[in-house]
């Protein structure tokens, strides 16, 4: 007698999304093409590209479904737009410059398939055109920011088992389709980083876990830089992300902490100069604007919550973060380039 019907493999929707990315794009998807486990459909979303963009996908790529919005609305608000469109049980996403292995979407859906409680699953990420890790998932701090686990480390020297990360990765990850919109899909205030993180921690508290695999490999054109713009994005959202996720007793359990990561993030500020310190002013302005959206998002959740804020809160990491932002006020940061390269994307 015949054992058991293994069920259905699960089918997966890819989704890009480009801004201004005709040098890369190309090779990005058909690394996709090329994949040994087939998506079920390719979605391309374009956030308003000025170089070309269009002009490759419609002269290379003419099948697959390329959505073309106005405006640059952000990473965030593109990926939600293709999760309203997309078929598949399964959202898979890579930057437009990654290039995937051809077991890169095999690796995702194998894991999402065994593993009941699978939120998301994060690619191994290599720096292209090395053996280096950009990021094997991503550490989280209690400052609310996300870093590249094992950034710069041999990929051979790296673990191969499945394993559970604190947070995915933006650039290569997959999420099951119907816990993305339970948990209300990623946070298009965020615009752009740290999106990864909050999505993370929504999934956790939900009672999901993140895990990568290692055999899913993506190599991202990672260029390690912090630049005032980044750095204004990565302040404000390391907060939207922690009133998004924590209500205020979490919060004021955490003060401590927070209050000496604000204090290192500001001495970050100073040392780079006057555009990082109008940087961090900004950040601060915009977050009072976002704060009652923050609230909102929090309660979104409660009804779906299976873990508490306070068991999460205590996974969070106490040292590498403040470690980072201690070097940069102790050596030039043109000397210093892993403080850039431990940062998300």
């Amino acid at each position: 007698m015949d054992g058991p019907l293994r069920p259905p493999e699960m089918q997966a929707t890819v989704v890009v999304v480009t801004h201004n990315s005709a040098d890369s794009i190309q090779e990005c998807l058909d690394s996709i093409l090329h994949q040994g486990l087939a998506p079920k459909e390719m979605i391309v979303v374009d956030n308003a590209s000025t170089d070309g963009t269009l002009e490759v996908l419609k002269r290379e790529f003419s099948a697959v479904n390329v959505q073309a919005l106005s405006t640059n609305r952000g990473f965030a608000a593109a990926v939600n737009h293709a999760a309203n469109l997309a078929t598949g049980e399964i959202l898979a996403v890579l930057n437009p410059d990654a290039v995937a292995d051809r077991e890169w979407l095999a690796g995702l859906v194998s894991v999402i398939q065994e593993r009941p409680d699978a939120g998301a699953v994060t690619s191994a990420v290599l720096v292209y055109g090395t053996d280096r890790v950009n990021a094997m998932g991503m550490d989280v701090h209690v400052s609310g920011l996300g870093t590249n686990r094992f950034f710069g480390q041999p990929a051979n020297r790296m673990a191969q088992e499945v394993q559970s990360v604190p947070a995915m990765h933006g650039s290569a990850f997959a999420c099951r389709l119907d816990r993305f919109h339970l948990v209300g899909g990623m946070n298009e205030a965020f615009f752009l980083y740290v999106e990864d993180v909050e999505l993370s921690m929504r999934l956790r508290l939900t009672g999901f876990a993140i895990y990568l695999n290692p055999a899913s490999i993506a190599y991202h054109r990672y260029y390690p830089e912090v630049s005032p713009e980044k750095y204004f994005l990565l302040e404000r959202n390391r907060w939207l992300g922690l009133m998004s996720t924590f209500g205020s007793a979490t919060i004021t359990l955490l003060f401590p902490l927070l209050l000496a990561s604000e204090l290192g993030s500001t001495g970050y500020a100073v040392v780079r100069g006057k555009p990082y310190i109008r940087s961090k002013i900004r950040a601060w302005s915009s977050l009072v604007r976002l704060m009652e959206s923050a609230r909102q998002r929090r309660l979104q959740l409660m009804n779906h919550r299976r873990t508490s804020e306070i068991r999460v809160a205590l996974t969070l990491g106490r040292f590498l973060s403040l470690t980072i932002l201690r070097d940069a006020l102790l050596r030039s940061p043109s000397r210093n380039p892993s403080l850039d390269g431990a940062f998300p994307r």
